[in-house]
């Protein structure tokens, strides 16, 4: 199918690609420079590309995902370096970027939705994990890149800005005013650096969300969205949007925050909780087990699992409430790989970096209260972190023991942004108020 895409608009739209592919398309021996992207770039922008291009597929013939190395994926059984990736081989089958997809997003766009897309006179790029970006037009291979599982995909576009050295080529070079951001998967959206895309004069930036979805849940929303509205909007439509626009269960805001209500991704939210700081329900903890031995079956006490420990106690005897472990005081990042590189003799310290946590909390609190308390490992801006999260208990938490390491019987609560120890009466007028047996 020919399809003319001849974007004239001051408007780009900026979507993501799918792991669902056309694969009963063997595509074509034929490359069409003029779809390619490079077609709008300067020289310096199109070796950029071309250079994080074949980086990528270098990634393709040596990571596994899953104990399955990705050379070995049946989508990649043909790739080969050809011209999408700078290169004169001819024995590649090529296919358009738009028909190659087949997830959720690009079967709800439809195929009218497509045309339709094409023939608005908007701009539209793609963002894949190989390619880095590509029009909807572009003829490339058929591919499997798991950005979400292997970083070292991403962390090749965003080295050194790369890929948005690249976009912010494209948005100079023709004129771009405004970019639509609906790659709803926040894998995706770190891939570009908003920051410095904002830093580009008269260019206006406006990010999709859903109501209901977030992720890739939320991406049949998001075609639907491109199809129904957005496409049908003009440069100055779009120039007007301030802050908000809502259409029933979609917006377009100037923030990458969804609307306060409205649900946002993990670490979306996570990076948001750091951002508002500590709060009754909010604690930081630059690590969790501290110094001295700590491999199990022996813990050694000491002031940083006391502390967190007490705060951990204080969420159950109040509200109940989330700890991150791996922020300091001042809400920088700094992660726990310092800590579980300790734990580097153990054949998997992720575990037993848990398994040392649920001791915490067995010597500290009583094995009872381990089920009112979650342990997870997230990632944010590249660096592991551990979120513990905790749910208020109906039965009266005490820490057995105190800060020098000895028995103890301390009753902590939750203040505005830190832990108050109660003693005698108030503890019993505080059980009757919230309800602890």
């Amino acid at each position: 199918m020919t399809i003319q895409y001849t974007p004239s608009t001051q408007t780009l739209f900026l979507i993501i690609c799918s792991g669902t592919k056309n694969d009963q398309d063997p595509g074509s021996g034929l490359y069409r420079e003029e779809t390619s992207i490079t077609s709008w770039l300067s020289p310096e922008a199109k070796a950029s590309l071309m250079k994080g291009r074949n980086q990528a597929l270098n990634l393709i013939f040596s990571e596994s995902n899953s104990d399955q190395k990705l050379q070995d994926h049946p989508y990649n059984a043909r790739i080969k370096p050809g011209k999408d990736f700078g290169n004169q081989e001819s024995d590649a089958r090529y296919i358009p970027a738009m028909w190659l997809y087949r997830g959720r997003f690009f079967l709800n766009l439809e195929e009218d939705g497509k045309i339709a897309l094409l023939s608005s006179g908007h701009h539209c790029l793609i963002l894949t994990g190989l390619f880095g970006l590509v029009t909807p037009t572009e003829f490339i291979q058929l591919y499997e890149c798991p950005l979400e599982d292997v970083p070292a995909f991403s962390n090749t576009w965003q080295q050194d800005n790369l890929l948005t050295g690249v976009l912010l080529d494209y948005i100079t070079r023709n004129g771009i005013k405004n970019c639509i951001d609906l790659t709803s998967q926040q894998e995706y959206r770190e891939m570009v650096n908003w920051n410095l895309l904002r830093t580009q004069p008269d260019l206006h930036i406006l990010h999709a969300h859903s109501k209901n979805f977030v992720s890739h849940e939320a991406l049949p929303d998001f075609g639907v969205f491109l199809k129904k509205i957005l496409i049908n909007l003009t440069d100055d439509q779009f120039q007007k949007i301030s802050e908000k626009q809502e259409w029933k269960t979609l917006a377009l805001t100037t923030q990458v925050i969804p609307p306060d209500g409205w649900p946002m991704e993990e670490s979306r939210r996570i990076d948001k909780l750091i951002k508002n700081g500590e709060s009754q329900q909010i604690e930081y903890k630059a690590g969790l087990i501290g110094p001295g031995f700590n491999n199990l079956p022996k813990i050694v006490y000491n002031d940083m699992k006391y502390r967190v420990m007490k705060g951990i106690c204080s969420f159950l005897n109040t509200t109940g409430g989330e700890m991150l472990i791996g922020v300091n005081d001042s809400q920088k990042i700094i992660g726990v790989s310092s800590e579980l590189q300790k734990l580097k003799y153990s054949n998997n310290p992720e575990d037993e970096y848990n398994q040392i946590f649920e001791q915490m909390v067995v010597n500290y609190l009583g094995k009872l209260f381990l089920q009112s308390i979650k342990f997870e490992y997230r990632t944010i801006q590249k660096k592991v972190i551990v979120l513990i999260k905790v749910v208020k208990s109906n039965k009266p938490a005490y820490l057995r023991i105190s800060k020098a390491g000895i028995p103890a019987r301390e009753y902590w609560i939750r203040g505005n942004c830190s832990c108050r120890e109660l003693k005698g009466r108030d503890i019993t007028s505080h059980m009757r108020e919230i309800g602890q047996e």
